[in-house]
């Protein structure tokens, strides 16, 4: 139509010497090259060259670190690290020392492998119990779908009742695995 607003401003825009002959003036590139044209003649000036950079020294090689300085009155960190080796080494003794006179590694290698021990002695326990609550629960689903009142009450109980087995379950698990740990740490002391 004549009377559109995009027909008016067409009409009041200058012609210019970058829009094709269809009419579109391409998308503006700001890093794209610069269109030669007369309205960019002064952005083409002559410029003298830049000065080349200065030349950089060639890498030197590094020092070696130097020793680490202490502030203050305590020990350098090469003296701390030798203070907690000597520490270390008390605890759990020496390398070639027999495991029973190294009591610090010993307890933690026995803590470790009791409750490891207890852990896979309430495995099957817990499996069991989370067997049953999801039976539990399936149940209770399938009365709930039959949408009567009494099924409903008793879906209710069903869910009661898992929640009961599930927090049970739980209580039992965690019993075992500490008598368990405490079991196999009490025998790893006895024996080694």
């Amino acid at each position: 139509m004549a009377g559109e607003p995009d027909d008016d401003a067409r009409a009041l825009r200058p012609p210019s010497a970058n829009v094709p002959a269809g009419g579109v003036t391409p998308a503006f590139d700001p890093f794209g090259p610069v269109p030669a044209g007369p309205q960019n003649q002064n952005l083409l000036l002559d410029r003298p060259a830049l000065p080349p950079p200065p030349p950089t020294a060639p890498p030197e090689a590094t020092p070696p670190p130097e020793e680490p300085v202490a502030t203050g009155d305590g020990p350098t960190p090469r003296e701390r690290i030798e203070q907690l080796r000597e520490r270390f080494s008390e605890l759990i003794g020496p390398p070639g020392m027999p495991l029973r006179q190294r009591r610090w590694l010993r307890i933690g290698l026995g803590v470790a492998l009791g409750l490891g021990l207890g852990y896979l002695l309430a495995t099957p326990h817990s499996r069991r119990a989370d067997r049953a609550v999801a039976k539990m629960h399936a149940d209770a689903t399938a009365l709930r779908t039959r949408q009567l009142p009494d099924l409903d009450a008793r879906a209710a109980t069903l869910d009661a009742e898992a929640q009961a087995r599930s927090s049970g379950a739980g209580v039992g698990a965690f019993f075992i695995w500490i008598l368990g740990g405490a079991a196999g740490t009490a025998a790893w002391l006895r024996f080694t």
